[in-house]
């Protein structure tokens, strides 16, 4: 019945009480064509509708929902500005940086009103933001970038930020807790490596995580398999992050073997030449 459904019913449908969870899945598959029928409804929604609405466009991931999405990270509410915020930095992972005015405001916004991982990691794209990341270099409030994600110290994601703006101590202190990172702080660091262009800080997460075989916490389905180790998470991302010919698919949910992540190991040197 939903595949008859135009993009606006399924949102219709979706945004009605009670929903199910398939009825914002079918909106999701929608694409694209649903983020406008979304949108219009933001506004004048309530709480609940309007998480679901969030929740929706994250799941579509379109750049254009960024725009009307600004507007919440200076919300009054921590919990709306937060979700807005996850949100917009995922889409910034995968489509880059917007490129307006709007954008800069509302992070700088966000940032003086109380900053999540998201906040911080969009502030390093926000060059008049550095003054206000200071506060954040030395945090140690536990902080997140996804719902699901790994817990990490506020000064982690403050730090990428700083670096990112040219703060030569942030870097330092990210290369220091790269090297001593384990586990969570090492995955923290991978999902936001579309952020890191800096070449050494780079080779550094490498060496640390593409032959770490420390099994991580799972979200496959059950019966999946083995769990995922560090290594199998950072082939994902080195892949992804340096466009890699790797001659074997990259699937998130599979182990790599030995001869897979020795040839991604290689390319990722050759990509990052040490200079």
């Amino acid at each position: 019945m939903a595949d008859r459904l135009t993009a606006a019913e399924r949102v219709d449908a979706a945004l009605s009480p009670n929903a199910p969870a398939a009825a914002s899945a079918a909106a999701i598959a929608a694409g694209e064509a649903a983020v406008t029928p979304l949108v219009e409804r933001l506004d004048a929604a309530r709480p609940a509708e309007r998480d679901t609405i969030i929740a929706i466009l994250d799941g579509i991931g379109s750049p254009t929902a960024v725009d009307p999405l600004l507007p919440l990270l200076a919300s009054g509410q921590s919990g709306a500005r937060s979700r807005a915020a996850r949100v917009i930095l995922g889409i910034v992972l995968t489509h880059g940086r917007p490129e307006s005015e709007a954008f800069d405001r509302a992070v700088l916004k966000a940032l003086c009103a109380g900053a999540d991982a998201a906040v911080l990691l969009l502030a390093g794209l926000v060059p008049a933001a550095a003054a206000a990341l200071n506060s954040y270099r030395d945090s140690t409030v536990e902080v997140q970038r996804s719902d699901f994600g790994p817990s990490v110290y506020g000064r982690i994601p403050a730090n990428i930020a700083l670096a990112r703006l040219g703060d030569a101590d942030a870097r330092v202190s990210v290369l220091t807790e790269i090297a001593s990172a384990r586990g969570s702080r090492l995955r923290f660091y991978l999902s936001v490596l579309p952020l890191i262009e800096d070449r050494t800080v780079l080779s550094m997460l490498a060496e640390n995580t593409l032959h770490n075989l420390k099994p991580q916490p799972d979200s496959r389905p059950s019966g999946a398999g083995a769990p995922r180790r560090i290594a199998d998470i950072a082939v994902d991302a080195f892949a992804a992050r340096l466009a890699l010919d790797t001659g074997f698919p990259i699937d998130r949910i599979r182990r790599y073997t030995d001869k897979e992540r020795d040839r991604v190991h290689a390319l990722v040197r050759n990509a990052l030449p040490a200079h």
